[in-house]
This record gives structure tokens, sequence and C-alpha cells, in this order.
């Protein structure tokens, strides 16, 4: 792959301040995955918790597509003043684009897509930590063909799911109520942040994209509380739009390629 053909997302969150000293902690997550729903709200059955990447959208059945992420800000004290946050993600494909990976199919270079706006929602679990699990392990090196996950029944493997933090059986645990739209005790109902990804084929450009978001007062509440992070949501406004899907790379897929700027990203500047 060659990474001049994947675009950058880089959502900087926050605004900086000026302060005397000033430390910088860079983070890969510790876990990203993906739930899988059909258009009617179903758990589909399948899990990615290994897969290469993470969608948000719909597929061309207008089956729904989120993704779930945590970074362990652990290492940062928890007396520190949070300053900047910047998350980034690499596009790895991108519905009917025929491009990242191998992927979507379609019209190509020349097309025009419609505007993906993401929202970021804060998880508040009643029932736990989510799990990431096995499922798509071994990991893919290309994300063309995995957006469907697997049979998280047949990997039985600990997997985060539509309906479950940590599917196992004997003795799944089930979210909440996670799949319904979200005033629920495992979603915050208001988005902490959210981004728009543009309209045209600079989905494959040469230069990253960016735009700036205020995600500060929650990461400030992570490392105060760290009891209070189990990650966020990752979900598009056109998951009900047949072929809406965008995906990123996740921290699997970047170890399968051996390439370490493929992982999602945090960056953190605190005093």
């Amino acid at each position: 792959m060659k990474l001049s053909k994947a675009l950058f997302v880089v959502c900087t969150l926050g605004f900086a301040s000026t302060v005397s000293a000033t430390s910088t902690g860079s983070l890969q997550p510790t876990k990203d995955a993906m739930i899988f729903a059909t258009s009617g709200g179903s758990d589909t059955g399948n899990a990615s918790g290994k897969g290469p990447g993470m969608f948000a959208g719909a597929d061309g059945s207008s089956n729904m597509k989120r993704s779930l992420i945590l970074f362990n800000l652990s290492g940062i004290p928890t007396t520190s003043t949070v300053d900047t946050v910047t998350l980034s993600l690499v596009v790895g494909q991108v519905a009917g684009s025929g491009g990242g990976g191998g992927g979507g199919g379609g019209c190509g270079m020349g097309c025009t897509y419609p505007t993906r706006h993401i929202r970021l929602f804060k998880l508040n679990s009643a029932q736990g930590v989510w799990n990431e699990g096995n499922t798509q392990f071994p990991t893919s090196m290309t994300i063309g063909g995995t957006g469907q996950g697997a049979s998280y029944t047949a990997c039985n493997c600990n997997d985060v799911t539509w309906t479950h933090t940590n599917y196992h059986s004997p003795g799944a645990v089930s979210w909440t109520n996670l799949g319904t739209d979200y005033n629920t005790p495992d979603v915050y109902d208001n988005a902490i942040t959210s981004f728009s990804v543009g309209t045209t084929n600079t989905f494959f450009g040469d230069k990253p994209n960016s735009v700036q978001l205020n995600f500060v007062a929650t990461v400030q509440d992570w490392v105060t509380n760290p009891s209070h992070n189990q990650g966020f949501l990752i979900k598009s406004d056109l998951e009900t739009m047949p072929t809406s899907f965008i995906g990123w790379w996740t921290k699997d897929g970047a170890a399968a390629n051996s390439n370490s700027a493929l992982s999602p990203t945090i960056v953190v500047t605190y005093h």
C-alpha cells in the first residue's frame, strides 16, 4: 500500500494554551473494534475485534457499521491539566471508491462522494468496559473484504458486538441498550465532538485534511478520573444511506502491515 493514497483525517481537538512547561504523550489505541447491525438495527451476529479496519456508515444493503476505540491515558499524571488533544485516523477505504486496499469497487478516483458527518460518543457502560476480542485474527493486511466482520459465535472469543460488551458462551455480557440511539446507560446522549469528511476524491489525496474540535474536556476527565475512560463510539450520520461507509485502519491493520503510521493515534499536550 502507498501512503500517498491514504487520507490522514487529523482532528485537532482543543485549543493550545501558553504554559511554562508542557509535556506531550502520543498513544496508539489499546483497543479498537467494529460492530454491526442490519438496516433494521438488529445484531448481524458478526464482530471485528482484530480486523484491519473500523468503519462508520452503511454497506450496499444498508447494514450499519459503527466503531469503538479506547486509548489508555494512565501514563499522564492525574493532576495534569490537558492543553490540546489531536486524534489522527488514516482512511483505508471509502464505499464506492475502488481504493484503499482492494475495497469498494465502483466509480474510482473521479467521483464526488457525499460528505460524511462523523460523531464521537463517549461510552459509559453500566456493564463495565467493553472487550476488543479476536474475531478476524490473524489480521488481514488489506481492508477490502473485511467490512462485514465474521461470526462472533463461531469465534467465541470475547468480542464486543452490537449487543454485547463481551461475547463468550456461556457467560456473555450484554450492553444495557447500546444499539438504541442514544439515551441509554451505555452512551452519552450528546456527541462529545464531530467532524466532516469531504466531498471529493481528496479521500485519496496526498495531503491531510484537518478540522479543529473541542475534545479537551472529555480527555481531562479521563486523565483526572481514569475509571471514567471507557473510550468512545464512532458513528456516521449517513449510516442509513446504502453504500455510505468510510473505513479507517486499526492498530491491528497497522501491525499486520508493519506500518505504525497507519494506526489511530492520539496526541495529548499537558502541563
